[in-house]
Parts: C-alpha cells; sequence; structure tokens
C-alpha cells in the first residue's frame, strides 16, 4: 500500500478540522481495494481471527502455536 502513503498523510488524526468518519471511510477504500476484502460493519462488531507475528533475535519471524 505504499503508493497509497500520499493520500494517508493527507489525513492528520490530531485535526479536529478534519472528519474521521470520511478519513476512515478513505482507508477502508483503500484496504478494500488492494485486499479485494470487502469491509462491512458487522466484520468490526464479531471476533476475528488474529496472529501476532513478531521478530525473533536472530532477525526472523516468530509465528505462535495455534491454540485449539
Amino acid at each position: 500500500m505504499a503508493h497509497h502513503a500520499e493520500l494517508f498523510l493527507g489525513y492528520d488524526i490530531d485535526d479536529d478540522r478534519q472528519d474521521p468518519l470520511y478519513r476512515e471511510a478513505v482507508v477502508l477504500a483503500v484496504i478494500e481495494l488492494e485486499s479485494g476484502i470487502r469491509l462491512d460493519r458487522a466484520r468490526f462488531d464479531r471476533e476475528q481471527p488474529t496472529m501476532l507475528v513478531t521478530w525473533n533475535a536472530s532477525g526472523g519471524l516468530d509465528f505462535p502455536e495455534f491454540d485449539d
């Protein structure tokens, strides 16, 4: 999404003159465009599977074990 950086940088989250709902809509639209995933309000109201991937000491990625 790096080619959208200028668009994102145009919105300052600390600027009360900018409408936060418009800003969020723009960001979500870009995420939909880039990922092909349709984001709707219900998506944010239900539990989502997540995985925290971290860098290990040797510079590689650590993936957590899955819990059932």
